[in-house]
């Protein structure tokens, strides 16, 4: 399933609609990531 996103600014006086980024469909990774791990820690007291 892919989310589109577009950013726009909305003049409060106005009601007038500026697009500040323009319109972009974003696609998820075919395999989810299980965990948030970070990666190994690769300082020489944990190596």
């Amino acid at each position: 399933m892919a989310m589109t996103i577009e950013v726009y600014r909305i003049d409060p006086r106005t009601g007038a609609r500026t697009q500040v980024r323009e319109k972009r469909t974003v696609t998820p990774d075919s395999v989810p990531e299980l965990f948030g791990r970070f990666p190994p820690c690769a300082c020489p007291r944990c190596r």
